[in-house]
């Protein structure tokens, strides 16, 4: 939790320098709705005492933002994870073992719009990845182990309307806090801003 204070705590002293902007330009208070759906990994597996890597499909996260001009600033969080297909019945089977990863991840980012549709963005994150060990021997236990990390968000956005947007984020690890081991959350997130107050 620490962690996370501070990750907060970083991030709010440009937060209120842009909101402390003397010029009256136009700006919004909103949230954010977010479906991380495509993800890619790097991970330690612990059953394989190795690093690995995987894609998969689900998520899901929301943010709150302010934006003025061509600035904008969320605090982000979520959770992805790693079905084998993106919609539909699937089936792992019952028998054998299997492996799978999921995250949680909070977030401060700055948007900067570069074009009339195209923002890049950067910030930094925690996140906190599980490894999912499910064994249906009844010799070989299933188990989790948890690995939490701190790292950096960089991205690009691309806006179809003033609402809804399509973004792909690499969130590296810089600092690890437990399994010593390099470690990467990239995703393709469908976004939906609401606004909840607006300055024209």
């Amino acid at each position: 939790m620490r962690y996370i204070l501070l990750l907060i705590g970083m991030l709010t002293v440009p937060f209120f320098a842009m909101c402390q902007n003397k010029q009256k330009q136009p700006g919004a208070i909103g949230v954010t709705a977010s479906l991380p759906w495509v993800n890619n990994y790097s991970y330690y597996n612990y059953n394989l005492k190795k690093s690995s890597s995987k894609s998969g499909f689900v998520g899901l996260g929301a943010s709150v933002f302010y934006k003025t001009g061509k600035n904008k600033f969320s605090l982000n969080f979520g959770f992805t994870g790693d079905l084998p297909v993106p919609v539909g019945a699937f089936d792992y089977g019952k028998e054998g073992t299997r492996a799978s990863i999921l995250t949680n991840f909070w977030e401060g980012l700055y948007h900067r719009r570069l074009f009339h549709r195209l923002n890049i963005l950067a910030g930094l994150n925690y996140i906190k990845y599980r490894f999912n060990f499910t064994s249906y021997v009844d010799s070989l236990p299933s188990y989790s182990k948890f690995d939490k990390t701190i790292g950096l968000t960089i991205g690009s956005e691309y806006r179809f309307s003033r609402n809804s947007s399509i973004a792909l984020f690499y969130r590296p690890a810089i600092i690890s806090l437990d399994q010593k081991q390099y470690r990467h959350l990239i995703s393709l997130d469908a976004r939906f801003d609401i606004n909840v107050w607006r300055r024209n």
